[in-house]
């Protein structure tokens, strides 16, 4: 899910949950499949993951939420996306 989340494969990331992949599952550096969709850009993943429930509040192990990550990564589309979507 996280790898999916990473390379913007929003096929794979579905198909990942109807396996009984989990949202909420971390990597070794604590970030969610949002984290790691965020980081990277993918700013549609972004979007799908938040329409299934991925939490916009979540920190991984640096202290940075899906937002930051987003700033961090540089895609304006994410940053708004996150924007849209309520972060604080």
């Amino acid at each position: 899910l996280l790898q999916a989340a990473s390379t913007g494969n929003i096929q794979l990331i579905h198909m990942s949950l109807r396996m009984g992949g989990d949202l909420a599952e971390k990597g070794d550096d604590g970030s969610t499949a949002l984290h790691c969709a965020a980081r990277a850009g993918h700013s549609e993943v972004v979007e799908y993951l938040l329409a299934l429930g991925a939490r916009l509040q979540e920190m991984n192990e640096k202290g940075r939420s899906a937002f930051q990550e987003a700033i961090m990564g540089g895609d304006e589309k994410t940053v708004k996306v996150l924007l849209v979507a309520g972060v604080d």
